[in-house]
C-alpha cells in the first residue's frame, strides 16, 4: 500500500513538472525569435496588458497627528506614529528607503520603515526660540534639509542625527527643493511671490535680485521637480510650472480641484500628486497634460505628501499571462496569413 502511494506521489509530481515545462515552453513559443510576427506580438502583450500600480501614497494629517497611508486607488493601508503627540508636516524619503517626516511640535525627523510601518525612532534635532520644521528636501550629499517657521535652513544627517544651522533667511519660508543633479537649493518667498536660490546670508533681497530662480505667484507653495526637469510650484487653487533654469511660471493646471494646494510630489508612472489642506482631498494629475486623473477624500486637512512603494504589489499570474497571450499571438498568426496571400 505504501509504495503504490509512493508511486502515485511520483507520478503526479512527473505531471505537475511535465506541465510546467509545457507552459515554459509555450511562452517561449509565444515570444519567438526577434524580429517575427510572435516578437511582435508578445511586445503588444507586454504594452497593453494592465499594469500594477506599485505605489501608496503618504500623506501627513496634522490634525490628526499621524501619517496615514493609501493606496493610488485611495484605499486606506494604515497610520504610522511614533506613539507621542507630534505634528507631521512635510516628508522625504532617505536614501536608505526610510520615510523621514518633518515633526512641527518636536523639533525633529521622525523615521519609519515604509514597507512595514514600524517607527524607527527620531532623527536630529533643530530646537530653538519658537522653531517648528516645515518643508524638507533631501540633498545631493544624501543629506536632509529642513526649513523652518522662523526662515531658517538646517542640514540633518540621517546616519548620524547631526544638524547643523546652515542658514538663517529673514524671508525663507514654507519649502525647499534642490535642483536636479545640482547643490542649488532653492526655497519659497515669506510672501509666495517667488522661489529663490538660497546663499547664505542673500535671499530674495527687496526688491528681489539674481538669487529669484521664479516669480508669476501669488502665494506659492510646496515645490517639486518633476520627471522632465520642471518645477512645479503649489499655488492656492493652481499648480503652476517652470522651466529648470527658472523664469516666469505658466499654469500647468487651473484646479477648481484644488482648495488650498500645500505640497505635491511625483510618482513611479510620473503623474502628480497634491494635497488639499481646504478640501480634505487628495487628487492625482496627468504628468504630462495636468488632466485630473482621480481625486479621493481623506476628512481631514493634509499638508506633506511622499509616494512610495507599495506595501500590497500584485502580479499577474504566469497562466494568466500565458491565457491572454496566446489570443494575441492567435491575432499575429491571423495577420501573417492575410499578408501573405
Amino acid at each position: 500500500m505504501s509504495h503504490n502511494c509512493e508511486e502515485g506521489s511520483k507520478r503526479k509530481e512527473r505531471m505537475s513538472a511535465r506541465k510546467a515545462a509545457e507552459a515554459d515552453s509555450a511562452l517561449r513559443r509565444l515570444r519567438g525569435p526577434a524580429g517575427s510576427c510572435a516578437a511582435v506580438a508578445f511586445a503588444l502583450l507586454l504594452a497593453i496588458a494592465p499594469q500594477v500600480r506599485a505605489d501608496d501614497i503618504f500623506e501627513s494629517d496634522f490634525g490628526g497627528t499621524v501619517v496615514n497611508e493609501y493606496t493610488t486607488a485611495g484605499a486606506f493601508v494604515r497610520t504610522l506614529s511614533p506613539g507621542y503627540y507630534w505634528h507631521p508636516y512635510d516628508m522625504a524619503f532617505g536614501k536608505d528607503g526610510d520615510l523621514y517626516v518633518v515633526d512641527f511640535t518636536n523639533d525633529t525627523l521622525q523615521k519609519f520603515n515604509p514597507s512595514t510601518g514600524a517607527y524607527l525612532g527620531s532623527v536630529g534635532s533643530f530646537k530653538g526660540s519658537n522653531v517648528s520644521g516645515e518643508g524638507i528636501s533631501r540633498g545631493p550629499d544624501g543629506n536632509f534639509y529642513v526649513v523652518t517657521n522662523t526662515a531658517d535652513v538646517y542640514q540633518i544627517n540621517p546616519t548620524t542625527g547631526v544638524t547643523t544651522h546652515e542658514f538663517s533667511e529673514t524671508n525663507t519660508a514654507w519649502d525647499v527643493a534642490f535642483v536636479p543633479g545640482t547643490t542649488q537649493l532653492l526655497g519659497t518667498y515669506a510672501t509666495g511671490m517667488y522661489v529663490c536660490t538660497i546663499i547664505a546670508g542673500v535671499f530674495c533681497n527687496s526688491p528681489p535680485g539674481t538669487d529669484v530662480f521664479a516669480s508669476g505667484f501669488a502665494n506659492a507653495n510646496g515645490l517639486t521637480f518633476g520627471p522632465d526637469g520642471r518645477l512645479y510650484i503649489a499655488e492656492n487653487d493652481d499648480v503652476k510650472v517652470v522651466g529648470a533654469s527658472g523664469g516666469v511660471a505658466a499654469l500647468f493646471t487651473s484646479v477648481g480641484s484644488v482648495d488650498s494646494g500645500q505640497y505635491l510630489t511625483f510618482d513611479s508612472f510620473g503623474n502628480l500628486w497634491v494635497t488639499e489642506l481646504g478640501g480634505d482631498t487628495i487628487h492625482e494629475f496627468n504628468g504630462s497634460t495636468g488632466v485630473l486623473m482621480f481625486s479621493f477624500e481623506t476628512g481631514h486637512g493634509e499638508l506633506g505628501i511622499a509616494v512610495g512603494p507599495s506595501t500590497s504589489t500584485a502580479t499577474p499570474e504566469p497562466a494568466s499571462l500565458l491565457l491572454f497571450g496566446s489570443g494575441i499571438f492567435g491575432l499575429a498568426g491571423f495577420v501573417r496569413r492575410r499578408v501573405r496571400r
